[in-house]
């Protein structure tokens, strides 16, 4: 579907973009294949054999993708382009004969639902239309850019089993299936349940929820990985109001050591005073995407020690939830001590 800036190309611009876009889309069945373009455009049929000149960028660019794969464009007469012309020139709309538009349009006028969707104002833009396989007029909604007739109380189970009977796909695809060639206000909710009922689908489908297990990396030492992170600003003590928490994936050794600020400097000093002095270097440090943790000091740090230094998933803090399980304590217990004192 084109768009609104697309929608208002020349013809030229058009049926190239078209040209192009096919080929985009089917490029992994073409490429490397001998193959003709035939266009109903005859100027596209000059398109490699003038100068470009006269182009636009644009226009360049797609006449250069297209030139990846074929410069043989033909022209055909419209009226001899039917395998294309099929697709954009139906002439009754696409669904089954076995619906009576006539008795549907009638039923139309009695439905009271259909007259509180017209005098409440919905989000559906229903129009009588005359369609060309009914004699009578008949609400459609023509909001998707698609005419969808609407259909009654009386006729939507009518409608459920006709589409759903050819074969019978899952709730989500059933209910795609009915928008897009109908409408009426419970769609949803009416389809849900009718496929919950349906024995031959109880009978002949599978409902598996496989789930795969979460990727564990089980630790192996001692101090071998340490989660970081930073919790402030607190109350100040003694100057003090950051504090940076370590703990061991493998023991889960936790430790809190104050700062005065949260610079990578001081972040990286602390870390090397308070954690790996004591207890070594570990091989991998993992902390989250704060730019403390992301300062070339503290890289050149991790590189200079031959630690590994890995980061977690942005806005995901559940990601190093064993820190923040250990953050949650520890602003428990500086609240308490607050409070009580």
């Amino acid at each position: 579907k084109l768009n609104a800036a697309e929608c208002k190309y020349s013809t030229y611009d058009r049926e190239l973009l078209a040209i192009y876009s096919v080929i985009r889309f089917f490029r992994y069945f073409v490429e490397g294949c001998d193959f003709l373009v035939f266009t109903d455009h005859k100027p596209l049929a000059y398109a490699f054999k003038h100068n470009r000149e006269k182009n636009s960028p644009r226009q360049i660019h797609y006449l250069e993708f297209i030139g990846q794969f074929t410069t043989d464009l033909q022209y055909i007469s419209g009226s001899a382009n039917l395998v294309a012309d099929t697709f954009s020139r139906i002439a009754t709309i696409s669904v089954p004969e076995s619906i009576d538009f006539d008795e549907m349009a009638v039923t139309q006028d009695s439905d009271v639902e259909l007259r509180s969707l017209l005098g409440s104002g919905s989000g559906l833009e229903l129009k009588q239309l005359n369609l060309p396989s009914s004699q009578h007029l008949l609400y459609c909604d023509i909001s998707m850019g698609k005419v969808r007739p609407y259909v009654p109380e009386t006729f939507q189970r009518r409608v459920f089993e006709m589409l759903h009977g050819l074969s019978p796909p899952g709730v989500r695809a059933m209910t795609n299936l009915i928008k897009l060639h109908f409408v009426w206000k419970s769609v949803n909710k009416d389809v849900q349940e009718w496929c919950k009922f349906c024995i031959a689908c109880q009978k002949s489908k599978i409902h598996r929820h496989t789930k795969s297990p979460l990727g564990l990396f089980k630790p192996n030492a001692r101090f071998n990985h340490v989660y970081t992170n930073v919790v402030g600003p607190l109350p100040a003590s003694k100057k003090y109001n950051f504090v940076l928490t370590c703990i061991d994936r493998f023991s889960r050794w936790p430790e809190a050591f104050p700062m005065c600020n949260q610079t990578g400097e001081a972040v990286a000093q602390t870390l090397y005073t308070g954690w790996i002095s004591r207890f070594g270097v570990p091989e991998i440090t993992t902390s989250d995407r704060g730019t403390n943790f992301k300062l070339n000091l503290f890289q050149a740090l991790s590189k200079f020690l031959g630690a590994t230094k890995t980061r977690m998933t942005s806005f995901h803090p559940a990601a190093n939830g064993i820190v923040e399980r250990m953050h949650r304590q520890l602003k428990v217990a500086v609240k308490c001590y607050v409070n009580s004192s």
